[in-house]
């Protein structure tokens, strides 16, 4: 008898779990289902209706749908309030367009050290644009004291996860010595993983260190090669210099 009052107790649990897992996921495909409902809409009147009046209700992805909406629009000023709204709530993409919003000086008085606040917030969440911004801030001295090893770590972090202007902002530090002890080879490194990714910039720096020797020894052949496929205008007139001293044809 305490066996089965047993078997019928773990029953009873394991079924109430289920209940609730199974009620989540319906809350969760009834929130989802509802922004779908405004999608559907043709008429762009009745589809902003529709998302105004769940987003006032609390509907975070219906507050997303009308933030990056307005943006797309350039309606920085209805864009603003949503979103504060979903920044205030750690959502980290929201913090990223808001601090764009200071740090142009879009629907607000521009403001660099609200921008910055507002990029670091979302870059320690993770956004790899936002981590990009504050290493930018901190390169140029913008809002912050200019500091070159501070902007460093942040590009390496992005650097690390692939993202082409992290990469391309590595080589270049390294390039140049700002942070870290100038090193072409370091620089060369980084340099080919954002060419190999399709970055002009990093092509451009390739074949300069291929002609000037740099890290490497010299190749013009190889040169002219990254300064053709790249086709930025610095490598042009790479190449034109290349030319004249008869160092290519």
């Amino acid at each position: 008898m305490k066996l089965l009052n047993i078997l019928l107790l773990s029953s009873l649990v394991f079924t109430g779990c289920s209940q609730h897992i199974s009620n989540e996921k319906a809350k969760s495909l009834q929130k989802e289902n509802k922004v779908i409902e405004c999608k559907v809409l043709k008429n762009e009147k009745e589809k902003l209706a529709c998302y105004t009046k769940k987003a006032n209700s609390g509907d975070i992805l219906s507050q997303k749908e009308l933030a990056y909406d307005y943006i797309e629009k350039k309606d920085y000023k209805n864009a603003l309030p949503w979103l504060e709204k979903l920044s205030s709530k750690n959502d980290m993409v929201s913090t990223r367009e808001l601090a764009y919003l200071y740090d142009q000086g879009f629907a607000v008085k521009k403001d660099k050290k609200k921008a910055f606040e507002l990029f670091r917030k979302a870059g320690l969440q993770g956004d790899m644009i936002a981590q990009n911004e504050v290493g930018y801030y901190y390169e140029k001295g913008w809002a912050v004291k200019q500091n070159y090893k501070e902007a460093l770590q942040w590009y390496i972090k992005t650097a690390k996860n692939e993202n082409i202007y992290g990469l391309d902002k590595m080589g270049y530090f390294n390039a140049k010595g700002y942070g870290v002890e100038k090193n072409y080879k370091e620089s060369f490194k980084w340099f080919k993983k954002s060419a190999l990714k399709g970055s002009k910039y990093a092509m451009s720096w390739l074949g300069y260190q291929y002609e000037m020797g740099y890290g490497l020894d010299k190749n013009y052949a190889k040169a002219k090669a990254l300064y053709e496929k790249s086709g930025s205008d610095y490598s042009k007139s790479r190449l034109e210099l290349m030319r004249k001293k008869r160092l290519i044809k």
